[in-house]
């Protein structure tokens, strides 16, 4: 039964391993916003925390990091690529966006523990204005958006 499923996960996640969940911030500038993404323990060159844009994963076909991405978009070949060709970025792209998925598939059905931690964890970016910038913000990867957009849908929209 996916009730008892979710509730397992809830509990290891939310409860025993809050570090392991990725943490967002949004800054405004005047040209937009921008969406930062780090996964706790990782650094940077100079050892202080890793944080990503998101912007950097640009949309549309194009030769990117070095790679020809066929007729796909960065970011949806960073989900399907082997994990041992992607960059050290790229893999904590892909782990960000299979968390939101996670947390979209958690709150399915109104699971209130899944709705509760999310919409009252600061660190993810799940207020509803947080989600509608980011879902309006055209240099964030299409795919990052359509994950906020579920995640919009699944807090905001369908449930009690």
């Amino acid at each position: 039964p996916m009730v008892t499923i979710q509730t397992m996960v809830c509990d290891a996640l939310f409860s025993n391993n809050v570090d392991l969940l990725p943490r967002c911030r949004l800054d405004t500038t005047p040209a937009g916003v921008r969406l930062g993404i780090n996964i706790p323990g990782t650094k940077d060159e100079v050892g202080d925390e890793l944080w990503i844009d998101a912007a950097s994963f640009p949309d549309g076909p194009k030769q990117a990091f070095g790679i020809d991405t066929g007729s796909r978009d960065l970011a949806s070949w960073i989900l399907t690529a082997p994990f041992g060709e992607l960059e050290e970025k790229q893999k904590l792209l892909r782990y960000f966006i299979r968390c939101t998925n996670l947390f979209g598939r958690l709150v399915l059905g109104r699971n209130q523990t899944a709705l509760r931690f999310l919409l009252l964890n600061d660190n993810l970016c799940f207020k509803y204005e947080d989600l509608m910038s980011i879902i309006r913000e055209p240099s964030i990867p299409a795919l990052v958006r359509a994950r906020f957009t579920s995640l919009m849908l699944r807090l905001y929209v369908d449930r009690d």
